[in-house]
């Protein structure tokens, strides 16, 4: 429950030059962390992830994040997706159109 050890061991995961499956899967949940500080470190640690050959675990997630309450989470997923080709990717970024939040929304536009 101390975000400076999740903060830590995120930083650790992020200075490593492979990240371990399971280290992937950790860091999922921290999307939704109460601390702003350890979700940003979870995007860093999981965009690096979805931009390898571990995307696979991370792209549920990225889904899911467009729903998170936390605004900064949802945009960020919703800036992955819309790097993608697929044309699942770009609908979900459409989606996004009609989010509650007006922050994620306007970036919606922003990306299609």
């Amino acid at each position: 429950s101390d975000p400076y050890r999740r903060r830590q061991a995120l930083a650790t995961l992020g200075a490593l030059a492979a990240l371990p499956d399971e280290a992937v899967e950790a860091a999922i949940p921290l999307l939704d962390d109460e601390d702003m500080s350890v979700r940003g470190q979870a995007m860093e640690v999981l965009g690096r992830a979805a931009a390898g050959p571990q995307r696979p675990l991370v792209a549920p997630a990225l889904l899911a994040s467009l729903r998170s309450r936390h605004a900064a989470v949802a945009v960020w997923a919703m800036e992955d997706l819309a790097r993608q080709p697929d044309d699942a990717s770009r609908a979900a970024v459409r989606g996004m159109l009609r989010a509650g939040k007006q922050e994620v929304r306007n970036r919606a536009v922003e990306l299609l």
